[in-house]
């Protein structure tokens, strides 16, 4: 839903180190050209594992009936008197974009702090990719065919993706 301006709890992620370097280094706007880029990196099991308090929860939830995501819901966040700690989860991956990307999602209950604001970051890792080597990066994703068109498979994109080519 964010792709389509509506505010959500889920941040995006995704299983392929190739498609969080095309974000990491690709920016509609220039204003961020001189930044550095960053890729995230996280044990989703170990999340899970810390925010449940049960080390034998490590395991992706979204793969059958979690009851652990119910919590999440908005229909039972009323009922929470305490935030829940973020979790990963996995979606049935029926949208053209989430199977592009290889989309998995954290989900974060009441509390909106970054996933690195937490007590324990423990299964988190920023990797820094210096902002003078953004394009050496967008050259080889494009060799690799990693484009805006190949992880946003849309009609608009295949036009802009033509018009470039004439």
């Amino acid at each position: 839903m964010q792709h389509h301006g509506l505010p959500t709890r889920l941040l995006d992620w995704s299983e392929s180190v190739l498609v969080a370097l095309y974000f990491a280094v690709n920016d509609d706007s220039t204003d961020h050209e001189d930044d550095d880029g960053c890729i995230w990196t996280l044990l989703p099991q170990e999340l899970n594992a810390i925010s449940l308090q049960d080390d034998s929860a490590k395991t992706v939830l979204g793969q059958g009936d979690d009851t652990h995501l119910e919590g999440y819901l908005p229909s039972k966040m009323g009922t929470q008197f305490h935030p829940l700690k973020p979790l990963a989860a996995t979606a049935v991956r029926n949208n053209p974009r989430i199977q592009m990307q290889q989309g998995v999602f954290t989900v974060s209950h009441k509390d909106l702090l970054g996933l690195d604001e937490l007590p324990n970051t423990q299964p988190l890792w920023r990797i820094v990719i210096p902002s003078d080597k953004k394009p050496v990066f967008r050259t080889q994703l494009k060799a690799l065919n990693l484009s805006k068109l190949s992880l946003f498979p849309e009609l608009s994109n295949a036009a802009d993706h033509a018009r470039s080519l004439v």
